[in-house]
């Protein structure tokens, strides 16, 4: 369920000076938070069961899904009252158990899967989650199921209809490094810390093999019948390297190199031929065919290996991807990509990490955990279309060139920068090798350069579109924030050691320079998070920082002297600005952060004018305030878009106060600013509203990024009539705004120009 809250606005007012600005729901599309709890086949390998979990703004779903394998058309759900975090299904598809964690220990859920209903809850112990439950799985033929307890360092086989304890078997006193069942729940096979590695038959209890290893192996699998196993070899000479061992003969059978290098995963098909790999930072699962070992095909990161397994004729492994969607790949090739799902998930899946509003005020952009961009009408909030832009957290974005292009990047594993057409769902991708982990990302105003910061501390200047990077540090601390000065000469960067940095553009010739760093921020040099947010003023006099200190500091342009200090009032809540803007003509300061609330401040007394928290409070079965991560102000400064961590995205309209002393009552119709033609080539004509006595009117000109390009202020003087036309033919083409003012009134009109 999306929600949708539209709310009347005024329009056409700016809130002058005195008035106090008021805050307004425009819209507010929820985000969701969907798990995927596993991709169980049946036998047969013609049904594939999952738990899905939907939190939807404030429902929550969770129900058991069955999907027809061969076309992923969903056959039918039902719902439970119960989270599971994974599942397993009986081979005759009788029962189902899922594990899940409540209050801190280890449950299994058991389901009736014929008579669709919630059976009973199996406890075996009231240790803490982590240390009571291991690893579970059905044995063979379904009857019964097996639970490794590390604390009791035992193996317990259940009844499945009764729920009676069949049977138990020690393994080993040992301390356990890793284990992992067989795919048919008949083997185990457990890596100790001394390095040897024992493969348990569960049908007997006994131990039929045990491996000596100089290390102790990170991750295990073993074959259906035993006799194969493949391990992430941990001997610090082998780094890397998994190794496929037969049992009968205790010989390897061949080794390779991989690309995984922490908390790595390992699937084995049923005929232990294909072997799966995946780790938290790897760009893509690996698959090698056991028979060519040589060759290896990939899976993209979308996809989870946690919930995944093989099908039972080996040809597809399907799991879920990180948006809880399950997919299903050609084993042998990581190609041909099915997805299941019902409908389309609107929302964003997790954090929304980044949104910005297009300079011509038509559509709003935001970004996720999930990996995707979401285009929305800024005047309805409905979802014009998605992008499957990244495998990973993507937590950079901008708008390019007449808010016709868009370019993001993404985090560890991926680290990609990606350039795309609004109007399309695919992509150009750059592989920049200098930038890992990218947190940043912003224009230059002439829309020829791409600044881009990273995790790692690197700063630097590529092409529009990607290509030659020129370097401005690479020996930084993390860099959150990143910004180009309105006239496009000076770059700025604040990082996690609380130190901001400004660079100055050098000659035709001449490299960037830095030319002044300082600590700009007083929060701990060990708060994770120093400087979050840096940014110009419009006209660009003014650089403003702030982050863990809670407070939103100003500063001179030129000459970098501390000219305000803005702290959040005490409250509740320690809070962090993740978020701040300049606007008013420097009159105010809009600040947003980890206690939810947006802030504004008057920049001549510090005092807060108006805050918004209706919407960003803790939400009903949630046990976190909702943080805002990200905001973006439009350029007529009359929107706010906010991306919030618990993936919503929301446009709150800058409205007006309603105090008739300080606040001009005349209509936004009345006061309007008639621009025609508009689109424009040549000639503006303008219709300017009437002014009041004998009030100063002015006339401006500003670029899509807020720089002031031409002042008409004369023309309007020098008018004989309130209609006034003007030459534009010198301009060249893109979005800009005209702003007039006279007196406490003011308005604006956005204005496109062609060529």
């Amino acid at each position: 369920m999306r929600l949708l809250i539209l709310v009347l606005v005024f329009a056409g007012l700016y809130a002058s000076v005195e008035a106090q600005t008021e805050f307004s729901l425009k819209w507010w599309q929820a985000g969701y938070s969907r798990t995927c709890a596993g991709a169980e086949y049946s036998t047969d390998g013609e049904r594939v069961y999952t738990f899905v979990s939907l939190n939807e703004g404030e429902e929550t779903i969770r129900e058991i899904e069955i999907w027809k394998s061969a076309d992923g058309s969903l056959i039918e759900s039902f719902p439970v009252n119960i989270q599971l975090d994974c599942i397993r299904i009986s081979a005759d598809e009788s029962y189902l158990i899922g594990l899940t964690a409540q209050s801190g220990e280890a449950n299994i859920k058991v389901f009736d899967l014929k008579n669709k209903k919630y059976l009973r809850d199996d406890r075996p112990d009231k240790a803490a989650f982590f240390s009571s439950i291991w690893d579970f799985s059905f044995l063979p033929d379904g009857s019964s199921y097996a639970l490794i307890i590390p604390s009791t360092q035992q193996v317990e086989v259940i009844d499945a209809a009764s729920g009676s304890q069949g049977y138990t078997f020690a393994i080993g006193e040992e301390s356990i490094k890793s284990l992992a069942f067989s795919r048919d729940g008949g083997w185990i096979a457990i890596a100790y810390e001394s390095g040897d590695v024992a493969v348990w038959n569960v049908l007997t209890g006994n131990r039929e093999k045990l491996v000596e290893l100089p290390a102790p192996p990170e991750a295990v699998a073993v074959s259906n019948d035993g006799q194969k196993l493949v391990y992430y070899s941990g001997n610090v000479d082998d780094a890397r390297k998994i190794k496929y061992r037969n049992l009968v003969n205790d010989e390897v059978i061949f080794e390779w190199e991989t690309q995984v290098r922490l908390y790595p995963q390992l699937k084995l098909s049923n005929d232990a031929q294909i072997i799966a790999v995946d780790g938290a930072r790897n760009a893509a699962i690996e698959l090698r065919n056991l028979k060519t070992p040589n060759i290896q095909r990939n899976i993209n990161n979308f996809f989870n290996l946690r919930t995944a397994n093989f099908a039972p004729d080996n040809e597809k492994i399907t799991g879920a991807d990180r948006r809880g969607v399950l997919q299903s790949w050609e084993a042998t090739s990581g190609s041909g990509q099915r997805s299941y799902t019902q409908k389309e998930l609107v929302n964003h899946n997790g954090s929304a990490n980044v949104v910005r509003i297009a300079p011509n005020g038509e559509f709003v952009v935001s970004a996720a955990d999930d990996g995707m961009i979401k285009i929305w009408d800024m005047e309805s909030g409905v979802l014009r279309h998605s992008i499957e832009a990244h495998g990973s957290s993507i937590r950079a974005l901008d708008i390019g060139p007449y808010s016709r292009n868009i370019a993001s990047g993404s985090t560890i594993p991926e680290s990609m920068l990606h350039f795309w057409d609004v109007e399309q769902t695919h992509g150009n991708s750059e592989s920049i090798s200098d930038f890992q982990a990218i947190t940043a990302l912003q224009y230059s105003p002439d829309f020829l350069s791409l600044a881009v910061s990273d995790y790692f501390g690197t700063v630097g200047l590529t092409g529009s579109g990607g290509g030659e990077v020129e370097i401005l540090d690479d020996q930084w601390s993390r860099v959150n924030s990143i910004a180009f000065s309105p006239d496009g000469r000076k770059v700025i960067a604040g990082s996690r050691d609380r130190m901001l940095k400004v660079w100055v553009e050098g000659g035709f010739f001449t490299p960037w320079s830095l030319e002044r760093e300082f600590q700009a921020d007083s929060s701990t040099k060990d708060d994770q998070f120093g400087i979050q947010t840096v940014g110009f003023s419009r006209d660009g006099s003014m650089i403003f920082t702030s982050g863990g200190e809670a407070a939103v500091r100003l500063w001179n342009a030129d000459s970098y002297e501390q000219i305000g200090h803005y702290p959040l009032p005490p409250g509740n809540l320690p809070a962090v600005i993740t978020s701040a803007h300049i606007l008013h003509e420097n009159s105010r300061i809009l600040t947003a952060g980890t206690d939810g609330i947006l802030r504004l401040f008057d920049v001549a007394t510090g005092v807060v004018l108006q805050q918004y928290d209706s919407v960003l409070h803790r939400r009903p079965g949630q046990s976190q305030i909702t943080r805002v991560v990200s905001t973006a102000l439009s350029m007529d400064e009359r929107s706010v878009a906010v991306a919030a961590s618990d993936g919503s995205v929301i446009l709150l309209e800058l409205g007006q106060g309603s105090s008739t002393d300080v606040w001009d009552t005349e209509s936004a119709e009345e006061l309007s600013l008639s621009v025609t033609p508009n689109p424009a080539f040549q000639k503006l004509v303008l219709k300017l509203p009437e002014v009041r006595g004998d009030s100063f009117e002015s006339l401006s000109l500003f670029s899509a990024l807020g720089r002031k390009v031409a002042d008409y202020s004369h023309h309007v003087r020098a008018a004989s009539s309130r209609k006034l036309t003007i030459d534009i033919d010198d301009l060249p083409p893109g979005a800009y705004h005209i702003q007039w003012s006279g007196g406490q009134q003011r308005t604006a009109a956005k204005v496109i120009v062609v060529r």
